[in-house]
């Protein structure tokens, strides 16, 4: 049982690009650093020239203006590269386990002749890849996307371990072809997707679509920033929870950040309801995390994630708590240490705990 425990850990253990926390505190849609617009993977020129640099590490600008005032990821005109690698150290107290895991390995391409186009390609150490066309449009700064890539759907957290990620289908491996459209006017965000629902296979086996879409608003309220919104997505599948009968899976649910100068929190809750036109199962599922930032560079992070598959059965449940930081030294390099204790209830009301270490070394451009 404890080995099941573990793979299922290393296989939650999928990186997530995107700090949702630096929206929160920049009151900014993750697109001003992002090629892609719902965030994660490419950095724009501004987020590798000016925020990598300048906002996240610990050293000042002036002591690293000369030595990268010549780094740029558009290396000709209109032909932007960017990268990300993982590497994590993992050990649990249960099976005394350590182990190094690849996490990441990404390259990005994007090629953006005019302000208003721009074709983008990802490929990753699994084989998975991103490929999309985007056109932008000035029509409430709107946009339309079309290829294959991760559907948009609350907060892609920087806790590459949340529970909201694996069970909810939404971890970083996970793309689909299908179409996407977005409008981002003031403070508003929100986007709209038709997919083959079939995840990363090439492709569709029948009729039906999956759905989605997500509405995001940040009010104005002085010193406190603010973001409430909302995400919903519906596939017909093949459900293995009813031994591989076809039905419904919807998911749904709110998404919250708040930030007062030093001080963030960032929450998330989702439902997640399959059924057959006979059998029905409804999940919930939490993700939380209260950040502070003690200088330029250095922040702790305090985590809560919760599980309870099937909202029917008194076990089943699980719960992680965490502490970690996230210290980025220099430009370009994050460091992340993070401890998580997290508590299982077995369907037959077995409990057991488990204790892990991570140590995460991240190289980003």
């Amino acid at each position: 049982m404890k080995k099941w425990i573990i793979l299922c850990i290393l296989m939650l253990c999928l990186p997530i690009y995107a700090l949702p926390r630096f929206s929160a505190n920049y009151e900014q849609n993750c697109f001003l650093c992002h090629s892609n617009p719902s965030g994660g993977g490419q950095r724009s020129s501004f987020g590798s020239k000016f925020f990598a640099i300048h906002e996240l590490s610990i050293y000042s600008p002036k002591e690293v203006e000369t030595e990268f005032s010549n780094y740029n990821p558009q290396i000709v005109p209109g032909l932007l590269i960017g990268a990300d690698l993982r590497t994590i150290w993992f050990a649990d107290d249960s099976l005394k386990y350590n182990s190094y895991l690849q996490m990441q390995g990404d390259l990005q391409v994007s090629f953006e002749p005019t302000t208003f186009f721009s074709i983008y390609y990802q490929q990753g150490l699994t084989g998975v890849f991103q490929v999309f066309a985007k056109s932008n449009f000035s029509f409430l700064k709107s946009y339309i996307k079309v290829g294959k890539f991760r559907p948009d759907y609350g907060w892609w957290t920087d806790d590459h371990t949340a529970f909201t990620r694996a069970p909810l289908r939404w971890r970083e491996r996970y793309t689909d072809t299908g179409v996407e459209v977005g409008l981002h006017p003031e403070r508003w965000f929100a986007t709209f997707g038709i997919f083959n629902g079939t995840g990363n296979a090439a492709t569709d086996d029948n009729p039906q679509k999956a759905y989605s879409a997500s509405i995001r608003y940040r009010p104005k309220l002085g010193p406190f920033k603010i973001a409430i919104g909302t995400s919903y997505y519906s596939s017909s599948e093949p459900l293995l929870v009813f031994g591989g009968k076809r039905g419904n899976t919807s998911i749904f649910g709110p998404h919250f950040s708040f930030a007062f100068k030093n001080l963030g929190i960032q929450s998330e809750v989702d439902w997640k309801i399959e059924r057959t036109t006979s059998e029905k199962k409804i999940g919930v599922y939490s993700s939380n995390a209260v950040y502070y930032t003690f200088t330029k560079g250095v922040t702790s992070v305090l985590t809560y994630d919760f599980i309870d598959p099937d909202q029917d059965k008194r076990t089943g449940s699980n719960t992680r708590y965490g502490v970690g930081m996230q210290i980025f030294p220099t430009p370009f390099v994050e460091i992340s240490p993070s401890v998580r204790i997290t508590e299982y209830s077995a369907a037959n009301g077995k409990k057991s705990k488990v204790t892990s270490g991570i140590m995460m070394l991240h190289f980003f451009y």
